[in-house]
């Protein structure tokens, strides 16, 4: 998936240090990009899309930075670099990557909230309610 993608590019070395100066530069505080966990389905989608979406201009603008530095140069790992950043760049600049990441995040926000609440058996023993 293109969030996983995403995730992978920017996790760790040169690429996550471009992520962290962009936000600077933009005076954006960087929201860490994370991945999915299963373990976790419904916070852990909530919190990939929407730090996805806080960092969605830091994260176009480092992938624009290195198509860019990539372009004119010729070694196979550049051209891979190249190739994987212009087709991230391509997939996360359409209306509907963005309309869905952003609906995506208002859904999960909420429903991460509502799962929480769930969780808290204590709420259900204080009420007097039995859910079998």
């Amino acid at each position: 998936s293109t969030c996983k993608d995403l995730y992978n590019k920017f996790k760790w070395g040169k690429n996550y240090e471009l992520l962290a100066e962009t936000c600077d530069e933009l005076d954006k505080a960087m929201a860490k990009l994370v991945i999915f966990q299963t373990t976790r389905f419904a916070n852990s989608i909530r919190f990939v899309v929407i730090n996805i979406r806080l960092d969605y201009e830091a994260i176009v603008t480092c992938l624009q930075k290195i198509v860019e530095s990539n372009k004119h140069l010729n070694t196979a790992q550049n051209r891979q670099s190249f190739s994987e950043a212009t087709k991230l760049l391509n997939q996360v600049r359409t209306k509907k990557f963005c309309l869905h990441l952003s609906g995506t995040a208002d859904i999960y926000d909420q429903f991460g909230v509502l799962v929480n609440f769930c969780q808290d058996v204590n709420i259900f023993l204080m009420k007097g309610v039995l859910i079998l």
